[in-house]
C-alpha cells in the first residue's frame, strides 16, 4: 500500500520510479514457458522482446516503455514491429497510457496491444487495455538473418510465420 502512494505520488511531481528491468522482469516471469529473446536487431528497428509461439505460429514483439523513457520514437518502432511480427503489444506504465492510446488511435496501428502495469492492494500485474490482434505479415522474408544473427535458431519458425502464415490466433 506504501509503495502505490509513493509511485503515485511521484506521478504527480514528475518523479520516475518504474524502470525498464522491473517490467521486463514481470514479463520474463509472466511468460516462463515460452521461448523469448531480447534486444533484437532487425534492418531497421531493433526489438525490446520478442515471444516466440511455435504451437500458434505467432511472434509477438513487445516493446516496453518505463517511467524514464520517451515516447518520441513509438510511431517508428510500432512501424518496425508491425513489419516482422504478427502480434506487436506496448507494456508501458500509467504514467504513459494516456500518449500511448493516442499514438495508438492511428488506423496504422489499430492491431497493436496496450499492456499498463500496476499495483494495486499489493498485487502487481499488467492491465490489458487494448488486446493485440494478429496481422497478416506482407512481404517479409528471413534472407537477412545470417548464422551469427540471434534469430538464426528460429529461423525454420520464421520462415513458416513470414511466409506461409494463415491467420491463426492464440
Amino acid at each position: 500500500m506504501y509503495w502505490v502512494k509513493k509511485y503515485n505520488d511521484a506521478i504527480v511531481q514528475g518523479k520516475q520510479l518504474i524502470g525498464d528491468k522491473v517490467l521486463r522482469k514481470f514479463l520474463r516471469d509472466y511468460f516462463h514457458d515460452v521461448p523469448l529473446l531480447e534486444e533484437v536487431r532487425f534492418p531497421n528497428f531493433t526489438a525490446d522482446m520478442l515471444f516466440i509461439f511455435p504451437e500458434q505460429t505467432i511472434l509477438m514483439g513487445v516493446e516496453v516503455k518505463s517511467d524514464r523513457d520517451s515516447l518520441f520514437r513509438l510511431p517508428y518502432q510500432l512501424d518496425g514491429y508491425l513489419s516482422y511480427c504478427n502480434k506487436v503489444v506496448v507494456a508501458t506504465t500509467i504514467m504513459h497510457e494516456p500518449e500511448v492510446l493516442k499514438i495508438l488511435e492511428d488506423e496504422r496501428y489499430e492491431d497493436v496491444g496496450l499492456w499498463v502495469y500496476r499495483m494495486e492492494q499489493g498485487e502487481k500485474f499488467f492491465n490489458e487495455i487494448k488486446e493485440p490482434v494478429c496481422a497478416n505479415l506482407i512481404s517479409v522474408n528471413s534472407k537477412w538473418i545470417s548464422r551469427k544473427h540471434q534469430l538464426y535458431q528460429w529461423l525454420y519458425m520464421l520462415e513458416v510465420i513470414w511466409d506461409k502464415w494463415e491467420g491463426r490466433q492464440i
